[in-house]
């Protein structure tokens, strides 16, 4: 698992923003309650609530270490494997997919969120806009602006877009769409989703979202 490097500040930052609404991202925390709940974590029985712990773990962990983070997220993963519990097995795909995603680990994070959306499509449809974004992502960072414009359209256009409860996949859809469409120099088209995602983080968030939507503007 390579370092985090500083060249993904921005690109975590973005996905940090009222994190608490968006289960496969992470979460600011000290290294104390990771401390304690890795100690809560060897006293619990490999049940379902093992798997959402560990994967709460890895999500407070991913900033600060990001090793523990994707060991935390792939146990599991192969604990939700065994116990069938498919909720369990796609958050922590989608950690495991995040990391991979910001540490350059393109082929890895490609072919689990190809994986992660056949499961999301079975059993948790929502969660699978969460791996359009982070296929966009991927794409985005090796400078394949016409696919990632390509995934974020998917998600736009998925019958759960607009009834999503996690606004924030909405936003950063919007956002990236804008940034998309400014890399492909297709101008209008990147002011017109800036000024939405900037309309929607004025319903709806504070400033550091409205910073960002003014920055693809």
């Amino acid at each position: 698992m390579k370092r985090l490097k500083k060249t993904t500040i921005l690109f975590v930052s973005l996905f940090w923003i009222n994190i608490h609404m968006v289960y496969a991202q992470p979460l600011p925390s000290k290294p104390q309650t990771v401390d304690s709940l890795l100690a809560i974590l060897s006293t619990l029985p490999n049940d379902t609530n093992r798997v959402m712990n560990l994967h709460l773990i890895s999500q407070m962990s991913t900033l600060n270490n990001i090793g523990l983070a994707f060991n935390k997220a792939q146990e599991g993963y192969l604990l939700a494997q065994k116990l069938g519990f498919k909720k369990g097995e796609i958050l922590c795909m989608q950690s495991m997919a995040f990391i991979y995603a910001i540490t350059g680990e393109w082929v890895k994070g490609t072919e689990l969120c190809y994986k992660g959306i056949e499961l999301s499509k079975k059993y948790e449809p929502l969660e699978e806009l969460n791996f359009y974004i982070f296929l966009a992502v991927i794409f985005q960072k090796q400078n394949e602006d016409a696919k990632s414009l390509e995934w974020l359209l998917r998600a736009k256009k998925h019958p759960l877009f607009i009834k999503s409860s996690v606004r924030y996949v909405l936003w950063v859809t919007l956002f990236l769409l804008g940034q998309e469409y400014k890399n492909l120099n297709q101008l209008d088209s990147g002011f017109f989703y800036g000024k939405e995602s900037y309309d929607f983080a004025m319903s709806h968030y504070p400033n550091e979202e409205l910073g960002y939507s003014l920055w693809v503007m």
